[in-house]
């Protein structure tokens, strides 16, 4: 691709209207900075995979069962990593800093099962029934030879990345701090700071702040405090998938879900921070307001920047798990003999059926949809940084339908 293997120049838009100050009189001068590096040992992703299955039908094909294991182990990821800014490259013209690389190596193991079950045929009342389910795990091998530090990604609102990727830990994890409470007055702080060594036991920790826990119990909030708060790849998948008819009525069900995962909802930073001069919901009314709250959100008229209230932290983790009905359809087929006698023989089916599209969803998350992509995904190369980061994300409509269906 363009850019990939070969360095990238700006020279402002239009083209000239980047400018230098010079000299003892700081004369402007155009001028052209490096935009992105040149990367001439990008190779072709590699994937070996190992799958051993079984597919089972029985008891007259009324039974079937069907079950997957893989091992899929992808070597040399293509991915856009961000190089920091303190290198003299990108930052310029709105173009982030970063270079396309073969930076990690990724293992995925699994088992998928499907399980189904179909009636005798002939019966007034028949029906058939499918579940199914996965699990998998996602694990960083490798970042290469060039990438030793963890990869950060995910920044979103102008606050500090999110998203941490390195050996151990699943792609794109979710990593900060852990919010304990909010301060309820100074001398809950002073006590804080009595312990700690220096005297601080937070930077700029102010009554009706947000406390962040302690982690290695050096009596102060320090980088080291910070974990893996979870990832947005869901331990376990499934679905179940149901027909019925009875005489002449059919019903049709299909719900899926996930669980096991984390999601991180950037929209708590305008809907649950008094902070921005956004709207807000009605959860910014438990915001801590006079000495003594015992509240669940900070003060008004915090700091909004990444080492206040708002820093990385699991005040935007949520659980991402969901059961989500996708589809529910009841129809009636009138009989053929009957439709044939009234349409002297024109028609030979006529179907009437009516249908809702996502009529029901049961999660915890206090976002829009569970259901989310990626935050800002460009040009799709940071892609697996960013996954399950909802940023606004339009949820998936309900949708009502009705329809008749007609055979000649």
């Amino acid at each position: 691709n363009l850019f990939l293997t070969d360095a990238s120049t700006y020279s402002g838009s239009p083209a000239g209207n980047l400018v230098y100050s010079l000299g003892s009189t700081e004369t402007f001068n155009s001028g052209t900075t490096v935009n992105s590096l040149s990367n001439p040992n990008l190779k072709w992703e590699q994937t070996d995979q190992t799958d051993i299955g079984l597919d089972l039908t029985m008891f007259n094909n009324s039974v079937t069962f069907g079950i997957d294991w893989y091992k899929r182990k992808s070597s040399g990821l293509l991915v856009d990593v961000p190089l920091p800014t303190s290198i003299g490259i990108g930052g310029v013209g709105g173009i982030g800093s970063s270079i396309v690389t073969n930076a990690a190596d990724a293992q995925n193991t699994g088992v998928e099962i499907s399980i189904g079950y179909r009636s005798t045929p002939g019966k007034v009342f028949n029906y058939s029934v499918n579940v199914n389910g996965a699990v998998n795990k996602n694990n960083v091998l490798s970042l290469g030879s060039q990438f030793q530090a963890p990869i950060r990604d995910g920044a979103f609102n102008n606050l500090s990345p999110i998203t941490y990727t390195a050996k151990g830990s699943p792609i794109g994890s979710f990593y900060g701090y852990n919010v304990d409470h909010v301060a309820k007055d100074q001398a809950e702080i002073d006590a804080l700071n009595a312990k700690a060594p220096g005297g601080v036991y937070q930077d700029g920790l102010k009554p009706g702040d947000f406390i962040f826990k302690d982690l290695d119990g050096d009596k102060q909030l320090t980088d080291a405090d910070q974990k893996v708060l979870g990832n947005p790849m869901p331990k376990f998948i499934y679905g179940f998938n149901a027909n019925m008819s009875y005489k002449n009525f059919d019903l049709n069900m299909v719900i899926s879900g996930v669980s096991g995962l984390k999601l991180v909802n950037t929209t708590r930073f305008f809907t649950q921070s008094a902070s921005t001069g956004a709207n807000s919901t009605t959860a910014i009314l438990n915001r801590w307001k006079n000495t003594g709250d015992v509240a669940a959100l900070p003060r008004a008229g915090q700091d909004v920047t990444s080492g206040g209230n708002l820093r990385p932290s699991d005040f935007f983790v949520e659980d991402g798990s969901f059961m989500r009905l996708r589809n529910l359809t009841l129809g009636y087929t009138i009989p053929a003999a009957k439709i044939g006698m009234l349409t002297h023989n024109v028609l030979s089916s006529v179907r009437f059926y009516i249908a809702a599209e996502n009529l029901l969803t049961i999660t915890k998350y206090q976002g829009f949809d569970p259901e989310v992509s990626t935050l800002d995904a460009g040009n799709g190369s940071a892609f697996i940084f960013r996954r399950g980061m909802d940023n606004f994300q339009l949820p998936q409509p309900r949708v009502f339908m009705a329809g008749i269906q007609v055979g000649f």
